[in-house]
């Protein structure tokens, strides 16, 4: 850009009221300064501030603050937000290099548009994408890198406590019970290890050429798994480490590193597969074994093996195309033990019809669909591997139930997302919903260029 020199520059910057003269005194503070305490976004090198004006008045619930080190220029971009009246928008005048002073972990998003791109090779360390520039931008990020460890800390707490202090319901020990409430870890585990896992692998991205650096979390995950599989609730313990290898494999890393977690992989679940064929019947209860004789279940209606899948069987049945109108469902009375979870997909089919039931698999789909998009534009890794296991996370739930009740695989008492009754799944459902909304609605205001 052209510097052109402003003859009043002095005087509209000291007349400003958008401009901080003394922004040195307001490190930690710049909350106050917005009198709220919305995020903060800054703009390194806004120019003419036609890029932040703009954000400023379309987002009024976040803080914006332009930063330019040029006089002239600033003055220029005052003279276009005197005009507005805009409360959530400040100026400050500074070099890059001071932002260590003027900023104390307070800031959530850092924008730098069209920056000097200084080409020649001599002038490499003024650029503002340069690694010591990066140094001073995770100054003055906000810090959140131990949330996830104080997250995944708490929810082996908690399932550990299950064996002490577990509610015990339909044969397993898998919830808290406090008053009328009941409250399932298990559930709340798929969402910390989807936080943990992006976390730690956007932290740890330039060190996944060590394979220590890419096997460690799965340890906590397999530790997660093993009590969860303990309660007993194999299912759920599957869709954890389905949910992981999802965030894993979503990871970008080096073609060597990946082949020797995938030899590591096979190992171990041939490994299990040894174990359960050798002695199943000593890890296994006996109505975790029938549920592996899934064929035929009408047959066995009688000795009860196959009385659920039957019944769900005879509600798809019943269903047709139009259904039987809502409240005609006659398996959800008596029939279906946990028509109102595990098997919610049979009523509704019954009730509402095979075309409702093809309509809600579509929304699935395009909400699977959605979130994949959200996770391709997504502006740095942590939130794309967030969104990639949401999606995972979903997807999964709705694979491992569907199969289940259509006697493709066995019964895990997986509910199905959004439709199963279920106080501790539900409210996973509508977190996940959250972080994927906040992800998406920070997608288009994150333009920060390494």
């Amino acid at each position: 850009m052209r510097l052109r020199n402003i003859k009043n520059k002095e005087e509209i910057l000291n007349n400003s009221k958008y401009i901080i003269l003394n922004p040195k005194e307001y490190k930690g503070k710049w909350n106050n300064v917005f009198k709220n305490n919305n995020p903060i976004y800054i703009e390194i090198g806004m120019g003419k501030g036609k890029f932040i004006l703009e954000n400023a008045l379309k987002y009024p619930n976040i803080n914006f603050i332009g930063i330019e080190k040029y006089d002239s220029v600033i003055a220029r971009a005052i003279k276009k937000i005197d005009e507005r009246e805009i409360n959530n928008l400040k100026l400050i005048r500074i070099d890059a290099n001071e932002l260590n002073d003027v900023f104390d972990k307070e800031i959530d998003l850092i924008y730098l548009t069209f920056s000097d791109p200084w080409p020649k090779d001599r002038h490499a360390k003024r650029r503002l994408s340069h690694s010591d520039f990066l140094k001073i931008y995770d100054d003055i990020f906000k810090n959140y890198k131990k949330i996830d460890k104080v997250l995944l800390g708490t929810i082996i707490l908690a399932l550990i406590g299950l064996i002490f202090y577990g509610h015990v319901a339909n044969q397993a020990v898998s919830w808290y019970k406090i008053g009328p409430f009941a409250i399932q870890p298990s559930e709340f585990a798929k969402i910390i290890i989807i936080i943990y896992l992006a976390v730690y692998y956007s932290k740890n991205k330039d060190k996944l050429d060590n394979q220590w650096n890419i096997i460690k979390p799965m340890i906590f995950i397999v530790i997660i798994a093993v009590l969860v599989a303990l309660q007993p609730d194999m299912g759920t313990a599957v869709i954890i480490g389905l949910i992981a290898l999802a965030i894993f494999y979503a990871t970008p890393m080096e073609k060597k590193s990946r082949s020797i977690f995938n030899k590591i992989f096979i190992g171990g679940i041939l490994l299990v597969v040894l174990v359960l064929i050798v002695a199943g019947g000593k890890f296994l209860q006996s109505y975790q074994l029938d549920r592996f004789n899934y064929f035929n279940p009408c047959d066995r209606y009688q000795e009860k093996t196959g009385y659920q899948l039957c019944n769900s069987f005879i509600a798809f049945k019943n269903g047709g195309i139009k259904g039987q109108g809502l409240g005609g469902s006659t398996q959800k009375y008596l029939y279906l033990p946990e028509s109102y979870t595990d098997f919610i997909f049979p009523v509704i089919v019954e009730e509402l019809g095979l075309v409702i039931g093809i309509v809600i698999l579509g929304i699935y789909a395009y909400i699977i669909f959605r979130i994949l998009k959200i996770a391709k534009k997504s502006y740095n890794l942590m939130s794309g591997l967030m969104c990639y296991g949401v999606a995972a996370y979903i997807f999964i739930h709705i694979f491992v139930n569907l199969t289940g009740i259509l006697g493709l695989l066995p019964l895990t008492g997986v509910p199905l997302p959004f439709l199963s009754y279920g106080g501790s799944s539900m409210i996973t459902n509508f977190i996940l919903i959250g972080l994927l909304l906040n992800i998406s609605g920070r997608r288009q205001k994150a333009i920060f260029i390494e």
